[in-house]
């Protein structure tokens, strides 16, 4: 059993892995992390499973976030987290010029993507900021980096005097039917921007491509934006923590850290 750590720039999301199946756990808000006001916390497994844990993985975007997620998780389980970085063993090569600048989480979300079979993906990761990634004939490809429909809304508000500041965790739905004044005219621009970027996106991506492949959609912002994208388009929550788990179980001992020297939460 595996405890798996996505830290990225809204939010960081622990889950726990078994078998290759996912139960999600907490949902932080990072700057709250960051702040330190978490004194309280816990991981939310219970001593018993506890017990079983093999080890601690996470995805980082936020270094500074590192240092106090470390000291949590070790305090909590016993077990020093394994931060994943860029010499981690992967079922594919990074065809970039600069690939140690490629944010981590886009690498562990094509890990899970691509499954044990190996087929290829594209990767459409809806967050603060959108990434497209491919990856096909074991080969990554990083994408366009595209504004979240909360950066497009704050972009107009900060950039015309007359027009409001809208805070997206404050919209009930980013296609309102009908535009009666200028708040939801942003809100439906912003939801069209993002819906046409990605859709431009994945076109690019898939015309690199001889034959069809998946699409996998993921990240905080998906649940809002999936029921506007093509339905053959699958919608995973979790892919950043199974590719945790998978790169966990083929990076061997060089992936995990060393056990700890204090007895574990539950082990008496």
């Amino acid at each position: 059993m595996l405890l798996t750590v996505d830290i990225g720039n809204t939010r960081v999301k622990l889950a726990r892995m078994a078998d290759g199946k996912v139960t999600a756990l907490e949902s932080l808000v990072t700057t709250e992390v960051l702040a330190g006001s978490l004194a309280s916390f816990t991981i939310g497994v219970r001593s018993n499973v506890l017990s079983k844990l093999e080890g601690v993985i996470v995805a980082s975007v936020v270094p500074s976030a590192n240092p106090i997620l470390a000291r949590i998780l070790t305090e909590q389980t016993g077990i020093p987290p394994h931060f994943v970085d860029h010499s981690v063993k992967l079922p594919f090569s990074l065809r970039e010029r600069r690939p140690e600048r490629i944010g981590i989480d886009r690498i562990c979300a094509a890990v899970g993507a691509i499954g044990p079979a190996g087929a290829g993906a594209i990767v459409i990761d809806i967050g603060t900021a959108i990434t497209v990634d491919l990856v096909a004939n074991k080969h990554f490809e990083a994408g366009p980096i595209l504004p979240g429909p909360g950066l497009g809304l704050a972009a107009l508000g900060a950039s015309a005097e007359q027009l409001p500041d809208i805070d997206v965790d404050e919209i009930q739905d980013l296609f309102p039917s009908r535009t009666r004044d200028t708040r939801e005219a942003m809100i439906l621009g912003a939801g069209l921007a993002t819906l046409g970027g990605i859709r431009e996106a994945v076109r690019r991506m898939e015309a690199q491509i001889p034959r069809p492949i998946r699409k996998v959609v993921t990240g905080g912002g998906a649940g809002a934006l999936a029921p506007h994208l093509p339905g053959s388009w699958k919608l995973d929550p979790h892919i950043v923590h199974r590719g945790l788990y998978r790169i966990w179980c083929q990076d061997g001992a060089a992936g995990r850290p060393e056990p700890a020297d204090k007895t574990r939460p539950g082990k008496g």
